[in-house]
């Protein structure tokens, strides 16, 4: 199996502002107060208001912390206050009423809604942060190459798989995360691949890596940042002579040896949610192979879709190598289907 490099070097990347219509404050009354807040989409939240400036509010929600909405994406700023006032009104009509059968609950159904704004928020191009998936936040990824699943086991605890449809190597993945806060999280990660099921490779399951990890990732789920750090090994069968019984026909080994290969790796990525549908992410890193050698990736790319559920990206990267003058360029194209949930 040749030496491969595992992603990753570092990209600055630019936060894009977005236009906000200004609209005039009329919930002034509402700051620090338990408020309910309904967006155009049937998104809400509940939570503390803390501000308003004329064009966005900073509320402090029970759901997902503090997030900042602009204006005009809501359609309804309401005062918890008030609906429970309203609701204490609603009760004594009742009681005037008591001939009057109830069938307000009948065949009504609460509208389901998508909770969570990021949906992806664990995954940047190639690596991982350490935040743990969320319910409902469960995937499989498609690319032109390789395919990669991820599934939630437990609170802070994740598994998956990755495999290409060339040579069809396969690797297993895990993660489990320790929160801190809502703005910072570490997590532990290990990972291995074998050619056992490879089309091409007449060493299959002799050739292999893994690779253990630790992340920490600063922020929220909609714009955050990840350093990662870890030690890798490969083992790779060397085929020394072959012999053959039928020249041409059969062949075997008669001499081989086993090679082993350490080596470290350190990686950064990020992510920054520009609207309700695009997600800008980049990750990059290098590998310093124990004979020298040095491997690099970069890249950066958009992340978008129609839906929370199916998300595309499209965006790029370049692989560079210590042995090789002339970086590799790379597309980043891929699909990933969201296993979500409704109100999760």
């Amino acid at each position: 199996m040749p030496r491969f490099v595992l992603h990753i070097s570092l990209i600055v990347f630019l936060l894009q502002g977005a236009s906000i219509y200004a609209q005039s404050d009329t919930t002034t009354s509402l700051i620090n107060k338990e408020v309910r807040l309904i967006k155009h989409d049937g998104t809400e939240y509940v939570g503390t208001l803390l501000s308003d400036d004329g064009r966005e509010v900073l509320i402090n929600s029970k759901s997902v912390g503090k997030i900042y909405i602009p204006k005009h994406e809501l359609k309804v700023i309401r005062s918890l206050e008030t609906e429970s006032e309203t609701e204490k009104s609603t009760e004594k009509d009742e009681q005037k009423e008591e001939d009057i059968p109830d069938t307000s609950s009948v065949n009504v159904e609460q509208p389901k809604v998508f909770k969570y704004d990021n949906y992806i928020s664990t995954k940047y191009i190639q690596t991982d942060n350490a935040l743990p998936l969320r319910k409902g936040e469960s995937f499989i990824k498609f690319s032109p190459f390789t395919y990669e699943g991820q599934l939630r086991l437990t609170d802070n605890w994740s598994a998956g798989v990755m495999g290409s449809y060339i040579g069809a190597p396969i690797i297993v993945k895990t993660k489990y995360s320790f929160p801190f806060s809502e703005k910072a999280c570490l997590s532990l990660d290990a990972a291995y691949g074998t050619f056992a099921f490879a089309t091409w490779t007449t060493n299959g399951i002799r050739d292999g890596a893994g690779l253990l990890t630790s992340t920490f990732t600063a922020g929220d789920r909609l714009k955050n940042f990840s350093i990662k750090v870890g030690y890798g090994f490969a083992h790779n069968l060397i085929i020394d002579q072959w012999g053959w019984n039928n020249p041409g026909v059969d062949s075997e080994i008669i001499s081989s040896h086993m090679e082993y290969i350490q080596f470290g790796m350190a990686a950064v990525g990020g992510m920054v949610k520009l609207n309700e549908k695009n997600t800008f992410v980049f990750d990059g890193g290098i590998v310093l192979l124990d004979g020298g050698e040095i491997g690099a990736m970069a890249g950066a790319a958009s992340r978008f879709g129609p839906s929370p559920r199916h998300q595309f990206q499209l965006g790029g990267s370049f692989l560079f190598f210590s042995t090789f003058p002339v970086p590799l360029p790379l597309f980043n194209v891929s699909y990933t289907f969201v296993f979500l949930e409704r109100n999760p």
